[in-house]
């Protein structure tokens, strides 16, 4: 999933510790909130571009994004099972190709 692939500004790129101001009322950058918001977006986007399999709706396939992006599933398998960042992303773009994408 070439959104998922690499980058910083993937949706998937495992999380990274923000900080904000002391004075401010909004929630960190990096809070999961803000997270899911941006896999909303990129979930109603591959929607709008009809990318996603049939059936499933964006709601749904943010909820995947969500799940199969977890920081969890990076620390399990880079850190604790000696997995290196290719071989995550590797495997990572190829579930969520599978889990998300139409058959083209």
């Amino acid at each position: 999933m070439p959104g998922c692939a690499s980058g910083p500004v993937s949706p998937c790129s495992p999380s990274r510790p923000y900080s904000r101001p002391s004075n401010s009322r909004d929630p960190p950058i990096g809070s999961a909130t803000q997270r899911l918001a941006r896999l909303r977006r990129f979930a109603a986007l591959l929607a709008e571009r009809g990318a996603l399999r049939p059936g499933l709706s964006a709601d749904r396939a943010a909820d995947i994004i969500w799940t199969v992006c977890a920081q969890a599933n990076y620390d399990s398998l880079v850190t604790a099972r000696g997995w290196t960042p290719a071989e995550y992303r590797d495997w990572l773009a190829e579930t969520l190709a599978n889990g998300l994408l139409a058959d083209s």
